[in-house]
């Protein structure tokens, strides 16, 4: 009609029915420059052209009389149109457009935007190097010249290779999307425990570094044991190749091959000075880490030793040796670490969902993520509105606000009781269980118990040891539900027992315990335990260093286990 162009359907429908409403009578329906579908005349120029599509008119028209060499650079119907091939999504991800995401209206963007910004913009930037997020492309622009020195360049979180961002914290989650993705879940992400087996270079266990060695004159510090896959390949990527101890200076940051050379650097640049890491300028005490000059985040945090800091700087600036390994089984190679590392884990990708810290086996990658999210990370990101109390998933604040109800839509069959959920109701029909249903038995008498709690509070009845001490008037129990009542009644505390209150059983005072009274227990006891524990009691009284060993040491240490 009107030629203009709009960025939005829904502005070009408003501005139509605004100004070109066809319902009014002799409102015509189309501009009269528009001939045919594929025909124009422009009122300026008054010359006809044939057009691909009108997009192209609109453009001459737009120009005409004002640039006439844009103006006809235009699309004929003669001519041919040359295929754009388009990109792969690899491709595009190492694009701009991975450094920001527009919100629109869309509830899980606009969650993102008020986390990483604290408020809904119209999109998010990230920054790919250091992990913070901006609200424009000016604020991103003027934070990289002034952190990175103007250059664009990706993380140690992310892998070239695979084109993927790897959390450094959980190891699970993986994303190839927009950064600002991946920004989110590092805000969200609290997993800090670590894994048996190194799967990082610069965040994971450190079993290399010599606590052992002594230097009386300070200059000689945590040396590096190149002994593990992490610890050569970080040796290699320093120096090519690999050596057997390197030398770290923990107050520049310069890795040594030989004690000679660390020796030789301190009487030249650190006069006088101990080398320690608390005399570092990037040593951060409180976290225990380094503050990395280049991504400005905090790094190799509970690291014994600099060189990991000293490894991360460099490979922060882009100044490590390629490091290649191939995996014996499939001949495939890597570059980086982590992946490596984890495709040895996973037996070539073949058991693809083996928890890292604990190496318990998930069905599913979304079994995993969960698993590691909620087994290994203290998060509670849903809080009960009523109460305040915080769970670590909805199913849980679902299940905890069902007692805030109080609807009873579980009952007991045999008594009648309800209960509001039906985990309440499985656990009330233990207490409805015969004899030969319950399934904790002690080994010693033979009494069998519905609940394993009740089973450690019996098996303190066959010990002397009192494992729990009030922590105001030094009573001794032997139970934890017993000094619970006792602070509650005698001390009016109904605060959780603190850690310092169980006290570990000494086993040379517990090997000195009277036997005879176990034997006179067991004697006693043996005309009213089961049948199929006669065989059990006679041998505990033939054999009292059987009770010793059997009854008493590995119970209590149960006990304090369960506790």
């Amino acid at each position: 009609m009107c030629f203009k162009v709009f960025d939005d359907r829904d502005k070009m429908k408003d501005h139509k029915t605004a100004f070109h409403n066809t319902d009014i009578k002799g409102m015509p329906n189309q501009n009269s420059m528009i001939l045919s579908k594929n025909k124009f005349k422009c009122r300026k120029c008054e010359e006809t052209l044939e057009l691909k599509h009108l997009v192209w008119f609109v453009k001459h028209y737009k120009f005409c009389g004002v640039d006439d060499v844009k103006a006809n650079e235009l699309l004929r119907l003669e001519d041919v149109e040359e295929k754009v091939t388009k990109p792969s999504p690899m491709e595009k991800k190492n694009t701009r457009e991975m450094d920001f995401l527009y919100v629109m209206d869309k509830p899980k963007l606009k969650e993102m935007s008020r986390i990483l910004l604290g408020r809904i913009c119209e999109a998010v930037w990230g920054c790919r190097k250091c992990y913070q997020a901006f609200d424009s492309e000016d604020s991103l622009f003027n934070h990289v010249t002034s952190s990175h020195e103007g250059r664009i360049e990706h993380g140690t979180s992310y892998d070239p290779e695979t084109k993927l961002y790897t959390c450094m914290n959980c190891k699970v989650y993986k994303t190839n999307k927009s950064v600002v993705y991946f920004i989110y879940h590092l805000s969200r992400c609290n997993v800090q425990e670590q894994g048996a087996i190194p799967i990082d270079d610069e965040e994971d266990v450190d079993e290399d570094t010599n606590d052992d060695l002594v230097d009386p004159w300070g200059v000689v510090f945590k040396p590096l044991k190149v002994n593990s896959d992490r610890s050569k390949w970080i040796c290699e990527a320093l120096f090519g190749e690999v050596y057997s101890i390197l030398y770290p200076c923990h107050i520049c940051y310069s890795v040594f091959k030989l004690e000679e050379e660390l020796r030789e650097h301190f009487r030249i640049t650190h006069p006088g000075q101990q080398n320690y890491p608390e005399h570092g300028s990037q040593y951060d005490e409180d976290i225990g880490g380094f503050n990395c000059p280049t991504c400005k985040r905090n790094v190799c945090k509970k690291q014994k030793s600099s060189i990991y800091f000293a490894y991360h700087m460099q490979k922060c600036n882009g100044k490590t040796l390629p490091v290649h390994r191939k995996c014996v089984e499939c001949n495939k190679s890597f570059s980086v670490f982590s992946t490596f590392q984890y495709h040895m884990q996973t037996k070539c990708g073949t058991t693809n969902f083996v928890c890292h810290i604990c190496g318990i086996a998930l069905k599913n990658f979304n079994g995993l993520r969960c698993h590691v999210m909620y087994s290994h990370s203290d998060v509670r990101p849903y809080p009960c509105n009523v109460c305040g109390k915080s769970f670590k998933r909805s199913a849980d604040l679902d299940h905890h606000m069902k007692l805030h109800m109080g609807s009873l839509d579980w009952s007991c069959e045999k008594c009648g009781k309800a209960f509001p959920v039906k985990k309440s109701l499985r656990n009330h029909m233990k207490m409805h269980y015969t004899e030969s249903e319950k399934p904790h038995v002690c080994h010693i008498c033979g009494n069998r118990f519905a609940y394993k709690k009740f089973l450690t509070n019996h098996m303190t009845t066959h010990s002397t040891f009192r494992g729990f001490e009030c922590e105001i008037c030094k009573s001794q129990v032997k139970t934890r539900d017993t000094l619970k009542l006792h602070r509650k009644k005698v001390h009016k505390l109904s605060t959780p027992i603190p850690d310092a209150c169980i006290l570990q059983p000494d086993p040379s005072v517990l090997l000195q315990q009277d036997t005879p009274v176990l034997i006179a227990r067991s004697t006693s006891i043996r005309h009213r335990a089961a049948a199929g524990a006669g065989t059990l009691l006679a041998t505990l009284v033939t054999d009292p260093l059987h009770i010793k060993e059997e009854e008493v040491l590995p119970m209590l240490g149960e006990e304090l286990e369960l506790a």
